[in-house]
């Protein structure tokens, strides 16, 4: 992943495979301590305080429909059972559809152009 602009951001860089995990039916990607995935929509339905967190990086699509996200990789296990959790980076469709991705920091959603290769 890279950015549009010369800008560095901190998601950026060359992602690679992560042998016998998967997400959605696709692999998981890794770089560092930061993860790549496929994820189905699922509502969170906890407590509006509860869930804050984890909404932050809700997109236009609807439920069960795909996105794609980069989080922490200490949320692999919610990754794995299909829970609400924490992702910094994401954006609605597959990953080849476009370049625009929601980036979420402690105050703001944020636009970014990312783009993606592929080697």
């Amino acid at each position: 992943l890279s950015s549009s602009c010369v800008s560095r951001y901190w998601w950026a860089g060359r992602y690679s495979i992560e042998p016998l995990q998967s997400s959605e039916g696709a692999p998981i990607c890794k770089k560092g301590g930061l993860l790549l995935y496929r994820w189905k929509v699922r509502k969170d339905t906890r407590p509006r305080g509860a869930g804050a967190r984890n909404r932050g990086c809700e997109t236009e699509a609807e439920e069960g429909e795909e996105e794609w996200r980069v989080s922490e990789e200490v949320f692999a296990r919610h990754i794995a059972n299909g829970s609400p959790h924490v992702a910094k980076l994401c954006r609605a469709g597959c990953l080849r559809s476009g370049s625009t991705w929601i980036e979420i920091t402690r105050e703001l959603r944020e636009p970014r152009e990312v783009v993606i290769t592929f080697s």
